[in-house]
Formats: structure tokens, C-alpha cells, sequence
């Protein structure tokens, strides 16, 4: 009989065992989980997304910090997109409908959306942009 409490015994501290180490795989995982997300990767973040009227010969524009973006413009009408770094300009473009580009300013710039006046009788432009950093 003592025997086999002493079997029992044996097996009843191994399972506790075996449990206290699962617990702290499970806990050692967790901490590792959430370490994981204090560090996170770069990655695109919307700094623009607005939608705005534009009128025949009016323009908007944002100031840029040095990095490196994406923007993305879609209008109605025909517009100019462009942006600057310092006094240079990236590019400028003819007028479009929809514009995609990924630039990079290394000082100070900005983009600029322009509805190209027409003598003051053209139309007005419906336009979405958006603008990413990487961070």
C-alpha cells in the first residue's frame, strides 16, 4: 500500500511540475508577444486625406517636413500636382485627372494643388488627396 501512494505520489509531483513549467512557457510567450509590439517596424501613415472644391484658378498647399512620401490625387477636372524641396521643384505636372508619385524632400518643401485658371470661366475641380509618410 505505501507503495503505491508513493507511486502516486511521484506521478502527482510530476504533473504539478510539468504544469508550473507549461505555465511559465506560457507566460514567457505572452512577454515575448507583447515585447514584440513596443518595437514597431516603419511603415506608411496617413498624414493628408481630405476631400476639398477647388475653383478655376484657386491652388492648396501643405508643408513638408524632411522624409520620404507617397501622394495620391483624383479630381473631376483637370489639375496640376507638384511638389518642392527648397527652392527646387520635384515635379510639376501637366494637368490630370488622377496623379500617383513617392518623393522624398531632404529640407524644407511642400506639395501644391493647382486647378489651372481658364480666363476665370473654367470649372471648378471636386478633388480627393492623400499624402503618406514613412515612419
Amino acid at each position: 500500500m505505501k507503495k503505491v501512494l508513493l507511486i502516486i505520489a511521484i506521478l502527482l509531483l510530476g504533473v504539478i511540475i510539468l504544469g508550473i513549467m507549461t505555465i511559465g512557457e506560457l507566460i514567457e510567450q505572452k512577454e515575448y508577444k507583447s515585447s514584440y509590439y513596443l518595437y514597431q517596424k516603419p511603415k506608411w501613415y496617413i498624414l493628408v486625406d481630405e476631400q476639398r472644391y477647388l475653383p478655376d484658378g484657386h491652388s492648396i498647399r501643405w508643408s513638408l517636413s524632411p522624409g520620404e512620401y507617397k501622394i495620391q490625387v483624383i479630381s473631376d477636372e483637370g489639375i496640376r500636382v507638384g511638389a518642392w524641396d527648397g527652392k527646387v521643384w520635384l515635379f510639376y505636372t501637366d494637368e490630370t485627372r488622377s496623379y500617383y508619385n513617392t518623393f522624398k524632400i531632404r529640407s524644407g518643401g511642400g506639395i501644391i494643388v493647382q486647378n489651372p485658371s481658364w480666363f476665370g470661366l473654367g470649372r471648378g475641380a471636386n478633388i480627393h488627396v492623400k499624402v503618406w509618410i514613412w515612419q
